[in-house]
């Protein structure tokens, strides 16, 4: 008998929201995010998620918060300007340090700007952050996760 290896489970799906609402898909193996607004690329980014022993969760999440300046509570009080709650253990969207590559402590860091905006447009439990271990490095492969 030969082993094989069980293919991965599939990602979970945000289809029920693709057409209305925001819909953000972060990749954390490209780095990018993409954010899609009544089913229509909004606009996109590049991003840092969590480093290797601190890697950003993967799955659906909602925003469970929002606070336009917090203060970690978890890393020496650092500053998270912007931020949008993901888990209550301490993953959140916020602006941060973008340097190319995985360097947060498990959140999703973005550009300040961009982090500004999108804190504007989304709004609790309609949005989904799809967070993908997947290379998404355009509208059209972020599409295909939904």
């Amino acid at each position: 008998m030969i082993a094989t290896t069980p293919p991965p489970p599939p990602l979970p799906t945000a289809r029920k929201v693709i057409n209305k609402g925001i819909l953000i898909v972060v990749s954390t193996a490209s780095q990018q995010a993409f954010v899609f607004k009544d089913g229509e690329l909004w606009d996109q980014t590049k991003v840092s998620t969590g480093k290797t022993g601190m890697e950003t969760p993967t799955g659906e999440f909602t925003i469970l918060q929002k606070k336009t300046m917090h203060r970690s509570t978890l890393y020496d009080d650092a500053p998270m300007p912007h931020m949008q709650r993901l888990t209550w253990d301490g993953v959140a969207l916020h602006a941060g340090r973008i340097p190319g590559y995985a360097a947060s402590h498990g959140c999703i860091r973005l550009p300040a700007a961009f982090a500004e905006k999108l804190y504007g447009i989304t709004n609790f439990s309609s949005t989904v952050v799809l967070v993908s271990d997947r290379p998404v490095d355009s509208p059209a492969a972020a599409r295909k996760l939904v």
